[in-house]
């Protein structure tokens, strides 16, 4: 599972249940420019079942993430996040790592927040001046204008 020991971790969520929705936020930056590339990926799928826990819809938990494209572009193309418990079904460290990332719910659902569609799978590109306005002001324009799906 190259994910889990090549890969970085991420704060995702469950989005739906029925159906089964989940979403991962992240920086698509390869480092080839001081950009950020903020993006959320919306995936059909379901977290595998941990002994001590039931998933459900809004909770939060870590994804080990993989990117893909070309080093030389700005920005990576494709995003693969794998849930943690994917590698691990012990309770204890899944909830570490659930606390390690707490400090990034908000932005997350600053980022969902700007996805047209948070019901459909794909990959949002987000607009970094409007997040950053989002994050300063509380409020942001219509969501068409801020992410694009690829």
């Amino acid at each position: 599972m190259i994910h889990f020991t090549l890969g970085d971790v991420n704060i995702s969520k469950i989005l739906s249940t029925n159906p089964p929705l989940l979403a991962t936020s992240t920086n698509m930056l390869t480092g080839m420019d001081d950009r950020r590339y903020p993006v959320i990926k919306i995936v059909r799928g379901r977290v595998p079942a941990v002994p001590g826990k039931k998933w459900k819809t809004g909770d939060y938990f870590a994804a080990a993430c993989m990117y893909g494209g070309s080093r030389g572009k700005a920005h990576w193309e494709l995003l693969d996040p794998w849930p943690q418990s994917c590698a691990t079904g012990n309770y204890e460290d899944l909830k570490a790592s659930e606390d390690a990332l707490a400090y990034l719910q908000e932005e997350f659902e600053l980022r969902i927040s700007l996805v047209p569609t948070p019901d459909e799978p794909g990959l949002y590109f987000l607009d970094e001046d409007r997040l950053e306005a989002l994050k300063m002001w509380g409020q942001a324009g219509p969501s068409e204008e801020i992410a694009s799906a690829t």
